[in-house]
């Protein structure tokens, strides 16, 4: 989804990297602040409290409308996810050492208290266990890299800490997406996906070379989709226009470019196409507000298109849109850091790279 955006102060979702890797002189009081609650039992041994044990009210109609638990799983990943993404998207650069474990604690007790809630679910479909099975891994993996961070000190917080606490929210957003896909699949078509879910087939450092030794980007999940009345050309957001029915996004980030990757899930074809088309045309009039010029054409292979834009800022980005049936893929990079060559061209390439990586995990 194009959007007007501040040079990597977005990409700071949780301020995670900059503020972790600098937290020496964060002072004593982050040390003051307690982490009791992040030391509750282990999330296999969550139960449901007594009255929703020994009280069901789900009557045979319910059980049979639902007979694979798919609609009580696809809605704790829904609640799970909105948790989160909204976690996510209150942190700044500006945030303190204390601010950023605190974020990551609310992140760890979402994906704990939503583990507890799953576990009362009778799933029937096999295939639908399976996923939540993976769910449980994914979570307690996620859980215990929060734990570690939570915990600790924050004078001895360094930067690996932050990319280990970037790296357990997009786990455990990763693996609610899948479930929670897996999950609205079964209960439409009567069979959970075969192929990869939106969250297996968004780029990862490892589809990229290395660069002197490093890897080429760094990750950071996402929050939540930016949500306005009026984009610029005036009409509302193509999320809002559309909404998809799930979405896996993260940001990549290297010396030079800030990505914002996502991959977006619609009900059908027609739902996708829909929402491609509200994306053209948010950038498709003589003006588009907060712009200084903005060109919109197709791709050159694929089913899409290309939006290089030049802010009045001066910052400049390139946009790849593209439907994969009832899926969207949006690349969108922003130029924020060239300091050399062809801005444009440089945009253009890391956006082709990452949409090329997209679609060989898809394939």
């Amino acid at each position: 989804m194009p959007t007007v955006r501040h040079p990597r102060v977005l990409l700071a979702a949780l301020a995670a990297v900059t503020v972790l890797a600098g937290c020496g002189a964060g002072g004593g009081s982050d040390a003051a602040e307690p982490a009791a609650e992040t030391t509750a039992a282990p999330a296999a041994e969550t139960t449901a409290a007594p009255d929703e044990a020994s009280e069901p009210d789900e009557t045979e109609d319910d059980a049979a409308a639902d007979p694979a638990g798919a609609d009580d799983v696809a809605d704790l990943m829904a609640d799970y996810l909105e948790t989160s993404r909204a976690a996510l998207s209150e942190g700044d650069s500006t945030s303190s050492t204390a601010d950023v474990q605190a974020t990551f604690r609310e992140l760890r007790n979402a994906l704990f208290e939503t583990d507890g809630d799953l576990r009362d679910v009778d799933v029937a479909d096999p295939d639908l266990a399976d996923a939540v099975n993976d769910f449980y891994a994914t979570a307690a993996d996620a859980i215990a890299a929060f734990d570690e961070i939570t915990t600790a000190d924050p004078s001895t917080l360094g930067q690996a800490d932050a990319e280990a606490g970037n790296q357990a929210a997009i786990d455990g957003l990763g693996t609610a997406v899948t479930l929670r896909e897996a999950a609205l699949t079964l209960a439409a078509d009567g069979a959970v996906p075969d192929g990869p879910s939106p969250s297996e087939v968004l780029a990862v450092p490892d589809d990229f070379e290395d660069v002197d030794g490093a890897p080429a980007y760094t990750t950071k999940p996402e929050g939540e989709l930016p949500l306005t009345q009026s984009g610029p050309c005036g009409k509302p957001s193509s999320a809002i226009q559309v909404p998809p029915r799930t979405f896996a996004s993260t940001f990549l980030e290297d010396p030079q470019v800030s990505i914002i990757q996502r991959v977006l899930a619609f009900a059908d074809e027609d739902e996708a196409a829909a929402y491609a088309d509200a994306v053209e045309e948010a950038f498709s009039c003589d003006d588009p507000d907060g712009y200084a010029s903005a060109k919109v054409e197709p791709l050159d292979d694929g089913d899409g298109v290309r939006i290089q834009t030049a802010s009045d800022d001066g910052f400049v980005s390139t946009l790849l849109v593209e439907q994969d049936g009832s899926r969207v893929v949006t690349v969108d990079v922003l130029g924020d850091q060239i300091s050399g060559g062809l801005p444009l061209q440089i945009t253009q390439t890391h956006a082709e790279a990452v949409l090329d990586a997209i679609r060989d995990r898809a394939a």
